[in-house]
């Protein structure tokens, strides 16, 4: 789990020793920046992204993602955008699961 906030790195933090949960970590840095500095030698399974709203921030972090080679052959991505944004730019090779926009 990453976010830039003390805060929130620190409730996140407290959330897994709550649930004594010991396949997690907890980042406290600028996502854009820790991505770029990844190499491939980690893969992920299952990314779950909730970036700030109206700070173009999911496709970049898509784009990262996948060019950093950090996506398992069959990653699920989760991601959550403002509702605004029509449709969401991902990589060719990513394919829509489910979609699901707020009622309004």
């Amino acid at each position: 789990m990453i976010d830039l906030s003390a805060a929130a790195t620190g409730q996140l933090q407290s959330n897994l020793q709550t649930l004594k949960a010991t396949n997690a970590n907890v980042i406290q840095a600028d996502v854009q920046h820790w991505l770029s500095q990844q190499s491939n030698d980690q893969q992920y399974d299952l990314v779950f992204m909730d970036p700030p709203f109206r700070k173009d921030l999911a496709v970049s972090c898509c784009e990262k993602l996948e060019s950093q080679g950090m996506l398992a052959s069959r990653a699920m991505i989760y991601v959550e955008t403002e509702s605004e944004l029509s449709m969401l730019q991902v990589p060719e090779n990513w394919h829509l699961h489910r979609e699901k926009k707020p009622d309004r």
